[in-house]
């Protein structure tokens, strides 16, 4: 009966999550999704891997499934983004059979409840990317490792959790945090004696995917060399705050400064307890129901290490913390109710009915409060979030209805490029789509309509004729073909040090500015690229003697 009632209010948070999550199924796509379009949009394994290998920064598992899928059901951006929902709808009850592992099957359910309404995950479960793929695998990776140590000394696990490590290093280069994680754990169960398999037996488990991954190595340390010129690390002085903002973006409520607030006080309060408590031993745990507290260290790492380590590798850690958050949602339903426990206990050895009564008065002021203050900011961020990704698809709609007649467009950064292409070439909104791409022109690759290639670009980047190049371009287009000149950028600026694409962007702009007459500014709006459109009269210049 208790397992049935559990499996339908499962299926009732999957159908929740499946509702939510529908709200965003037609917001189209922006740069990086469409990146996994042209990845997967060839006629062979081959291709695919060659585009991977040249051109992405990623492993290729992902895109090896985009290009499966692509041949099966088609490339529409509703019919792509399918694949991650189904992700992202199979994480609630996972994260709740974790959950229940660490916890009991109150964690597990408060966790799944969880899941369902983060915005994170509602919002990564409908983007055409590896983060909601590599996030199931991460949490079942762990929920293996859980099962061995909890005594199941059974071959199966061990294999699911090698090969379940190594398809998520072939998912995405974070899973390195991943196996990182699990394996300290594994070390700090091994020296408590509380690891149930020998040394050679969990060497072997993280072996295999050392070895499985090692034809892939020299290729990723290319894939970082590349990456590593469009981040700017922190110092290792910055590590607390970097650190703690890397745990608030895990957090399971709003991206907005008030409930983020909220929550990492709670977080913040709640934790250095449950870990003042474990310290005393087995039998507080034991007494709110958490017969083996050595899972909370495998749980409590695996969100702990990336969010240490994650800052140095790269500042997309809103993103990249994605796959980790399941592991501080639970943590953090350990804590509220390992706590919460605590507290019902001490009110029960009070006999007086008035003070049971006055603890229900109190379980219910918290849990309404609780849940309004969580909804109410979880909500607004879900509205705030309704609307296109991408400004593109307007951009689009509006070139093919000849808006921009006799016009250049130059884009600036260029990765918006393949955003406008894959409009064009799939939707078809004009009948001679090659002649009005021939018009457009990026200050990087001026005629090359490949995907954005950030290993390319590192190399032009250090042409020191680069910006030179540009300028003479612009300048010898026809100018009684091309007499208008638009300049798209998109309103993204880094938060921290720029990219030599936005040192040139800005570099362009400005002799752009000197050069011609600007007359009007345009705004697309997208949630992840707002297009600001600048156009400029080629023919009526403000100096003839400022050209350089």
């Amino acid at each position: 009966m208790k397992s049935a009632k559990t499996i339908g209010i499962l299926s009732l948070l999957v159908f929740i999550g499946l509702l939510l999550r529908l709200l965003f199924i037609n917001q189209g796509f922006w740069r990086d999704e469409t990146a996994c379009y042209y990845y997967g949009a060839v006629d062979s394994i081959s291709q695919l891997m060659a585009r991977v290998i040249s051109i992405d920064l990623s492993p290729p598992v992902f895109y090896i499934l985009t290009y499966c899928w692509i041949k099966f059901a088609g490339a529409d951006e509703v019919v792509m983004k399918i694949p991650a929902l189904i992700f992202g709808l199979t994480l609630i009850p996972v994260v709740y059979v974790l959950g229940k592992e660490v916890g009991g099957k109150a964690v597990g359910m408060m966790s799944a409840f969880l899941t369902t309404f983060a915005p994170q995950a509602i919002f990564y479960s409908l983007q055409c990317r590896p983060y909601s793929l590599l996030t199931l695998l991460c949490c079942l990776a762990a929920l293996c490792h859980c099962r061995i140590i909890d005594g199941n000394k059974s071959m199966k696990y061990r294999t699911a959790l090698s090969l379940l490590i190594l398809l998520a290093l072939y998912v995405h280069y974070t899973a390195v945090f991943l196996f990182g994680a699990l394996g300290l754990a594994t070390l700090v169960l091994l020296k408590r004696k509380e690891a149930v398999l020998n040394v050679s037996q969990w060497t072997l488990i993280f072996v295999i995917p050392v070895l499985g991954f090692l034809p892939w190595l020299n290729i990723m340390l290319r894939h970082m060399h590349a990456g590593f010129h469009w981040t700017h690390n922190p110092a290792w002085y910055e590590w607390i705050s970097v650190f703690l903002v890397n745990v608030l973006e895990a957090s399971p409520v709003s991206y907005e400064v008030i409930p983020q607030m909220f929550y990492g006080t709670a977080l913040f309060m709640l934790l250095p307890l449950t870990i003042f408590q474990y310290r005393k031993g087995k039998d507080f745990f034991n007494s709110l129901g958490i017969e083996n507290p050595s899972k909370l260290i495998v749980v409590s790492l695996c969100l702990l290490l990336p969010a240490a380590f994650e800052g140095y590798v790269t500042p997309q850690t809103d993103r990249y913390m994605v796959p980790f958050a399941p592991f501080e949602w639970i943590l953090f339903s350990v804590c509220v109710l390992a706590w919460w426990n605590y507290l019902e206990s001490y009110f029960s050895k009070h006999d007086s009915i008035s003070e049971r009564k006055k603890w229900r008065q109190v379980k219910a002021i918290m849990v309404t409060a609780s849940l309004a203050v969580f909804f109410f900011f979880n909500g607004q961020d879900i509205i705030a979030r309704c609307g296109h990704l991408s400004g593109a698809r307007q951009f689009c709609q509006d070139i093919a209805a000849n808006k921009f007649p006799s016009t250049v467009f130059i884009f600036i950064p260029d990765m918006t490029i393949s955003t406008v292409d894959y409009q064009f070439k799939h939707y078809k909104l004009v009948p001679n789509v090659n002649e009005v791409l021939s018009s457009i022109h990026g200050c990087i690759r001026w005629d090359d309509k490949s995907p954005f290639d950030p290993i390319k670009c590192e190399k032009l980047f250090k042409n020191p004729n680069l910006l030179k190049e540009a300028e003479d371009k612009i300048a010898a287009l026809p100018l009684d073909k091309y007499p208008n000149l638009v300049l798209v950028q998109e309103s993204y600026m880094p938060d921290t040090k720029e990219m030599p694409c936005e040192q040139t962007a800005k570099a362009l702009k400005k002799w752009l500015d000197e050069t011609y007459k600007s007359k009007t500014v345009i705004v697309y709006p997208g949630l992840m690229e707002t297009y600001i459109l600048l156009s400029y009269d080629r023919v009526d210049k403000l100096n003839a003697g400022t050209n350089r």
